[in-house]
C-alpha cells in the first residue's frame, strides 16, 4: 500500500488522498457554472419596463359634435316684402289682416292717391301694400276703407308732429313708412308708436294702417 505523510507527520494512504482531490476538483467546477445564472435575470428585466411604458401611452380620441339648427319663428311668420314684392299679411297680426280695428273709422272722399305703405313689426319682418284711390284699389286689404281714412285724417296726420311735448306713452315697437303721391303732391311720412303725439298719429289713420300695440 501506498502511502503519504502529512505535514504534521500523519501517515494516510494514498488513495484517500487522490479521492479528496478528486472531490475537491468536481465541487469548483460545479461553483463556476451556478454563478452563471444571475445573468439571464438581468437581461429579462428590461422587457418589463419597456412593456409598462408602452401601455401609459395617452390615446387621442376626436369627437365631432353635431348640431342642428332651430328656425326661428320670426323669420316665418310672414313673407319679407322686398323691393319688387308685396304682401297684404300685417306682420304682427297674421293671418287675418286686420285693418279697421274696432268701431267705425272715418270716410271721406280721398281724391287721388298712389301710396306705398311699409309695415315693421319693429324687429324686421316687414309687409308692403299699395293703395290707389279714385278709384280705390292696390293691395292694401281694405282700400276702400283706407281711402276714406285718407281722405278725412290724411291732411293732419301725414304730417310729422310739431309738438314740444309729448306724453311718454309707449304703444309698441311697431313702424310705417307711407310714400307716394296724394293730391299731387310727394307724400313721405314715418308712423310709430313711441310717444302719445306719435300714437295719435298713428290710431287718426287706421284704416289705413293696421291697429298697432304691444
Amino acid at each position: 500500500m501506498v502511502t503519504l505523510r502529512t505535514a504534521r507527520g500523519a501517515v494516510v494512504p494514498a488513495a484517500v488522498v487522490l479521492l479528496t482531490t478528486t472531490l475537491a476538483a468536481c465541487s469548483g467546477s460545479s461553483a463556476v457554472t451556478t454563478s452563471a445564472a444571475p445573468s439571464s435575470s438581468a437581461t429579462s428585466a428590461p422587457a418589463v419596463t419597456t412593456t409598462s411604458a408602452t401601455s401609459s401611452a395617452p390615446v387621442s380620441k376626436t369627437r365631432t359634435a353635431t348640431r342642428t339648427a332651430s328656425p326661428d319663428p320670426a323669420s316665418t311668420r310672414t313673407v319679407y316684402a322686398g323691393p319688387e314684392r308685396t304682401s297684404t299679411l300685417v306682420p304682427w297680426d297674421e293671418p287675418t289682416a286686420k285693418v279697421t280695428g274696432s268701431g267705425r273709422t272715418p270716410s271721406a272722399a280721398a281724391g287721388s292717391a298712389d301710396l306705398k305703405i311699409l309695415l315693421d313689426d319693429g324687429f324686421g319682418i316687414r309687409a308692403t301694400w299699395t293703395l290707389t284711390c279714385d278709384p280705390a284699389g292696390g293691395s292694401h286689404p281694405a282700400p276702400a276703407v283706407a281711402c276714406g281714412v285718407l281722405g278725412a285724417n290724411g291732411a293732419k296726420a301725414l304730417k310729422a308732429s310739431t309738438s314740444a311735448t309729448c306724453a311718454e306713452q309707449y304703444g309698441g315697437p311697431q313702424k310705417a313708412l307711407v310714400t307716394g303721391t296724394w293730391r299731387g303732391a310727394p307724400v313721405k311720412s314715418q308712423f310709430t308708436l313711441e310717444n302719445a303725439c306719435e300714437v295719435g298719429r298713428w290710431t287718426a289713420m287706421i284704416g289705413l294702417l293696421p291697429p298697432g300695440g304691444v
